[in-house]
């Protein structure tokens, strides 16, 4: 625990240090590329835009390493999820026209979505609060590999055999693909167009971006494309990607091209206020609080000045493209392997350009000095059989790692994974706080409707960690003849099958296509996996504790649930 903590302050402390002032040329900016990245290894691609202008956009390392050819400003990048905010351009333009509203129900278009009982209008597909499951995670667990083609229709298909959502439409954030395209099939129904010929003569063909493309066919053939290529075992490898799937994703473009958008949230060549407004407007909690998303882009801060920005990430393509709109400054990184950060390689120009560096009240120095004060009288006392319920191990599914939380006397004590004991101060009924740190750090006792008992890890407006209570397992010295758990199991709604198995010392999942994925027994009922679709695995039992399904958990599925079919 005290490891992530720090690493969190460190980071936001990092964030906000000064850099020394000084005149940028070309040469300035090329130095910070030119000699981490050569021809003979994949390699990135830069565009910086000052005052509407772009003045400098070069290439750096190999685009084909089986041919060859280097990188230049004209190398066409897939671009990953740096594809949402055209997306959401077409739509809203689409409203601007008067062809249909944000705020319409989405079934309005697409009535195969199924009816979930909630209204999930385009807004929320916009602003990843529509609760829908994600559609990668789903993709996954029904059997498809992600170098398998994959079209929007597969995605359709999918979405219409779905029970529920992952929660109420408009009450969360959970950034969600499935969301984008279904926008760009909405835009396909109201134009009679498909999407990426909308986006072509709409976007590409007025702003001049010749290079750029949406790629709903895996079979075009694409000029001057770079190869996406990950490093494994200080090996480089190629890393396939047939994605078909337009509106979260697919969208190709050089920096070249990209330098013209970003100029054009200026100039408004296309689009008008009205619509980058939007675009750049912060989401809301349904209690008021902000949200970062907005259209299509991140909103945030960054030493003082508004950022807009999104990453994009798939197969090996790595990307990144802020805006600071207070600086008129502009820079895009495309990158074509797995390995290269584009998001820090971003930075590197944009620290050049800001000249003064010196951090402002938005952006306030932590305080590092010495430990957090509590004011004592915020203590209160309680009796150890108060405390009691609180004790137990909490897993953190992020790091799979536990936390102690024991009674001691009339005190909780607080044991992270790093072993080192402190001893939490009550300030209320199931409130915490932790000290020995230099922020207000909470840890509150609670039950969440999803995760069942938590203990939260609050910082204020830094983070917040949640950890899953857990108990000690009771079923050791199982076999394949008398373990509860085995058998096939199926998921109605993905119409897939997996085989649960038991080797005398360790679980896995098996499935015809995917393999073996392996699984780890936290408690009773609750399994995990290094399978990022099979984060959490939670077992259901009936009245005779028989174990009847598992229900999963993943960064984009709340709960799936897949039946316990017994072999005759």
């Amino acid at each position: 625990m005290h490891r992530i903590l720090t690493s969190l302050f460190l980071a936001a402390a990092l964030a906000l240090q000064v850099l020394p002032a000084f005149a940028v040329e070309l040469g300035d900016i090329r130095a910070l590329y030119k000699d981490n990245f050569n021809d003979e290894a994949p390699g990135l691609a830069v565009v910086v835009v000052k005052d509407n202008e772009t003045i400098f956009s070069e290439g750096f390392g190999g685009a084909n390493l089986e041919y060859g050819i280097p990188i230049s400003e004209s190398t066409v990048f897939h671009v990953a999820s740096l594809s949402k905010q055209f997306t959401a351009f077409a739509i809203l333009k689409l409203e601007q026209d008067g062809l249909l509203s944000v705020d319409d129900d989405v079934r309005t278009y697409l009535p195969e979505v199924p009816d979930f009982g909630h209204t999930i209008t385009l807004r929320h597909l916009l602003t990843h609060s529509s609760g829908l499951r994600e559609q990668w995670r789903l993709l996954e667990m029904a059997g498809w590999r992600l170098d398998d083609v994959i079209t929007n229709d597969h995605v359709l298909t999918l979405v219409q055999d779905q029970k529920s959502l992952n929660f109420v439409p408009g009450t969360k954030f959970m950034y969600c693909n499935t969301g984008f395209t279904l926008l760009a099939e909405i835009v396909e129904r109201v134009t009679d167009q498909s999407f990426a010929e909308y986006a072509n003569t709409q976007i590409f063909e007025p702003l001049e971006m010749e290079s750029s493309l949406f790629f709903d066919d895996h079979e075009t053939i694409v000029t001057n494309r770079a190869y996406s290529y990950q490093r494994m075992d200080g090996v480089v490898r190629k890393s396939r990607l047939n994605f078909a799937t337009v509106g979260p994703t697919s969208l190709f473009t050089t920096v070249s091209d990209m330098s013209k958008w970003a100029i054009n949230f200026s100039t408004l060549t296309i689009g008008n206020k009205e619509i980058f407004e939007k675009m750049s407007r912060m989401g809301e909690r349904p209690d008021g609080s902000p949200v970062s998303y907005a259209m299509g882009q991140f909103v945030d801060q960054y030493k003082g000045r508004q950022m807009i920005y999104h990453s994009g990430s798939d197969a090996g393509y790595r990307a990144f493209f802020a805006r600071l709109p207070e600086e008129r400054l502009s820079v895009a990184v495309f990158a074509n392997a797995s390995n290269i950060d584009a998001r820090s390689e971003t930075f590197k120009a944009i620290d050049l350009y800001l000249e003064d560096g010196a951090t402002t009240a938005s952006s306030p120095e932590p305080e590092t000095a010495k430990d957090f004060e509590y004011d004592p009288e915020t203590f209160i006392s309680v009796l150890p059989e108060q405390l009691k319920p609180f004790e137990a191990r909490y897993w953190n599914p992020e790091e799979n790692s536990f936390t102690e939380i024991k009674v001691r006397e009339n005190e909780l004590i607080f044991t992270p994974p790093s072993g080192s004991e402190v001893t939490l101060i009550p300030v209320g009924a199931g409130q915490f706080k932790l000290p020995g740190t230099p922020y207000d750090v909470s840890v509150n006792f609670k039950t969440d409707e999803e995760r069942g008992e938590i203990m939260e890890v609050y910082v204020p407006d830094l983070m917040w960690l949640w950890l899953q209570k857990v108990q000690d397992s009771e079923t050791n010295g199982l076999d394949a003849s008398n373990n509860p758990y085995l058998g096939t199991y199926i998921s109605d709604e993905l119409g897939a099958s997996y085989e649960l198995t038991f080797d005398g010392e360790s679980y896995a999942l098996i499935h015809y296509r995917l393999g073996i994925i392996p699984l780890t027994r936290i408690d009773d009922n609750l399994f995990t996996s290094t399978n990022r679709n099979f984060r959490q695995v939670t077992f259901m039992k009936d009245e005779n504790l028989n174990v009847t399904a598992f229900s999963v958990r993943n960064d984009g599925i709340n709960s799936l649930e897949f039946r316990r079919v017994l072999k005759q």
